[in-house]
């Protein structure tokens, strides 16, 4: 081998003199050796000329597993893997990929004290993360690739009067997805009930937003492994303030046909509201501090207000207790 020199040999262990073979068993990962034989008589000894060789070894087979990534008090990602079975195994390691390449974020030397690592260096509310598992054995050889995992991010967006959920899939599983399970807040019960589950192609979902009084409707989730290990991965948790809607008639006509005899005025998402309705002198002609009055078309007086143009004028706060003002026109028709 290169550098060697006679001075620097060690003895490694003897053999009768018949005996023409011998086996070193003290060889380490990719480290050569040079030897020599020295034959050893009463009053003289000879040396052999000078050999070297390397021992033959293979890198490990069997691939590391991550069994799955999921969101962890809506703040970090967990993930958790099963070691492989490999010989000499001396650490494991954990990647996660930023951009096209994939950055060491955990190692740990064996024996392993636990298989789960909570990843704090995300924002599990603006992206999702991919990870994957790495054995390394004595030799500093790595282990395949085996089965990665992602973090899934869901997204929600107010649209009229729903709210539109998307997420990215998760993939890592050998067997995939088996199905997703939506869940939403109760804040009566303090608790995620499930509103739908879909199958494994499905990423969105939409759910009408009724009239109701919760101040925010917050989503998660849940991604169930098929058959495997029955894992779960769940997503971040998302939420949504309603948007507050007011629909408006421009005219009526309270002749008593049965036919639009009201001036009503629906509205969807209001904490509180305050109508109030002019004449085209700036004489307030109704007021309501509700959706559920309607104006019968009369005067504060009970006389029959006359046909012609009116102002109205609504105000109110959301859920938010953010301001809400609408002002328009209306006709009356006798």
């Amino acid at each position: 081998m290169s550098g060697y020199s006679p001075q620097q040999a060690t003895l490694i262990g003897s053999v009768p003199g018949f005996v023409h073979t011998f086996t070193d068993a003290d060889m380490n990962c990719y480290d050569g050796h040079s030897y020599r034989v020295q034959a050893v008589g009463p009053d003289y000894h000879s040396w052999s000329d000078t050999a070297a060789a390397a021992p033959i070894h293979y890198g490990p087979a069997e691939p590391m597993h991550l069994l799955t990534a999921t969101v962890a008090d809506n703040q970090w990602i967990q993930l958790e893997w099963e070691l492989p079975q490999i010989e000499r195994l001396a650490a494991i390691r954990l990647e996660r990929q930023e951009g096209s390449r994939y950055k060491e974020i955990y190692r740990e030397e064996v024996p392993v004290q636990n298989l789960k690592y909570r990843d704090e260096a995300v924002s599990v509310q603006q992206a999702f993360y991919r990870y994957r598992a790495l054995g390394i054995d004595s030799c500093g050889d790595l282990t395949p690739i085996g089965q990665t995992a992602n973090s899934i991010l869901l997204r929600a967006e107010v649209q009229a009067d729903h709210v539109q959920l998307s997420w990215n899939p998760y993939e890592g599983w050998t067997n995939g997805v088996d199905y997703y399970e939506i869940q939403k807040f109760d804040v009566y019960d303090g608790k995620y009930k499930i509103i739908s589950t879909l199958s494994s192609s499905g990423h969105t979902y939409s759910e009408p937003m009724t009239d109701d009084p919760k101040e925010k409707h917050c989503y998660r989730v849940l991604a169930y492994e098929q058959g495997g290990h029955e894992m779960s991965s769940l997503s971040n948790e998302v939420c949504v303030q309603p948007v507050p809607l007011i629909f408006v008639p421009n005219a009526f006509s309270p002749n008593g046909d049965g036919n639009n005899d009201f001036f009503e005025i629906k509205g969807l998402f209001l904490k509180n509201v305050r109508i109030h309705i002019y004449n085209r002198w700036g004489n307030r002609v109704f007021e309501a501090q509700n959706l559920t009055s309607a104006w019968d078309g009369k005067l504060p007086d009970g006389q029959v207000a006359p046909e012609g143009v009116y102002v109205f004028v609504i105000s109110g706060t959301s859920f938010e207790d953010k301001a809400v003002n609408k002002v328009g026109s209306l006709t009356l028709f006798r």
